[in-house]
């Protein structure tokens, strides 16, 4: 039975969700639609009546997942309990940032923004910063992370975002995703301008960002805080550039990003090439095994992860002569 363009679709975005064991709700479903736009009504009509989600897709507590993996359903209600003890801290992490003025906008990414955070897992922020102090702000933000007595044990701000660099890179379906999925904490101008700076993730993501249909203020707020004319100073000036140096450096090292090449393309995030990579890798394994070749963003999702082709075949050869010499004693 070969999907229409919804079916492909819902197939798509509940395959993508068990990549991290994450089984959606209907409303999930619909807001995370992957390639195709639809309504919620829609999207649950499907849902109930299609013949082809109810071969490839069960159904269990409210929550949706592939056929055979009911497991998904108690373990994301557990990851919720969870959540709901995380979410307190998160918001209280976020009131101290923000009123240091270090930031000035702040969301939730990662699994506790997804409601399935495990109970290994850390509170994950994107913070934005101002653009003239955005390392030493990140600096200083990590400093408080790991001070004793302020509560900030679990917080990973993961992303350096200056406020005049919000244009996230690479444009994938993995990165719309985490930037869709990020709850606004503080600071809403400024995460309304980070959306506003991204309109592509419309094209993965069409019913996950609202918020861009909506008027807004085009003026970020002015940074604050006591030290705020500190940073003006010529020594202060050259601590942000040393720092910004030194960071650039560090993350070429560690994660393979030259965060040189994307400030000049107009992106400062620092998302790794190899966490879209093995996310696609195993979302295009399991549209392979559902048949959804026809799904509008198929094409790009396969090239994109070509490399798993050529790695494979590498290491089969490798295995194959490797066998080989130890059968023949070569």
């Amino acid at each position: 039975m070969t999907p229409d363009l919804l079916e492909s679709a819902i197939l798509t975005t509940v395959a993508y969700g068990d990549v991290f064991a994450f089984a959606p709700s209907p409303t999930e479903i619909h807001r995370f639609l992957i390639g195709t736009p639809a309504s919620r009504a829609q999207v649950e009509r499907a849902l109930a009546e299609s013949p082809v989600l109810r071969r490839a897709l069960g159904h269990r507590d409210g929550l949706y997942f592939l056929a055979g993996k009911d497991h998904l359903a108690p373990r994301r209600h557990r990851f919720k309990k969870h959540g709901s003890w995380l979410w307190p801290r998160a918001r209280a992490a976020a009131q101290l940032i923000e009123r240091t003025g270090l930031a000035i906008g702040g969301l939730v990414t990662g699994s506790l923004a997804a409601d399935n955070a495990d109970e290994h897992a850390d509170i994950d922020f994107l913070l934005i910063y101002p653009a003239h102090r955005t390392f030493l702000s990140f600096a200083l933000v990590r400093v408080m992370q790991k001070t004793p007595g302020l509560g900030l044990s679990s917080l990973c701000p993961n992303y350096v975002l200056a406020s005049d660099r919000l244009t996230i890179q690479p444009q994938n379906l993995f990165t719309a995703y985490e930037l869709a999925k990020g709850v606004p904490v503080f600071g809403l101008e400024a995460c309304g301008a980070l959306a506003r700076a991204n309109p592509w993730v419309r094209r993965y993501l069409p019913n996950a960002l609202p918020s861009l249909d909506a008027p807004r203020d085009p003026t970020l707020p002015r940074p604050y805080g006591a030290w705020e004319q500190a940073f003006t100073l010529p020594p202060i000036a050259a601590m942000e550039a040393f720092e910004r140096r030194r960071k650039f450096k560090t993350d070429q090292r560690d994660i393979g990003i030259d965060l040189e090449e994307r400030n000049k393309k107009g992106s400062m995030d620092r998302h790794s090439p190899t966490r879209s990579f093995q996310t696609l890798s195993e979302l295009r394994y399991r549209m392979d095994l559902l048949g959804l070749e026809q799904h509008p963003l198929y094409e790009e999702i396969r090239s994109s992860t070509s490399m798993l082709d050529a790695e494979m075949s590498r290491w089969g050869q490798e295995s194959l002569g490797e066998e080989v010499m130890a059968a023949t004693g070569t």
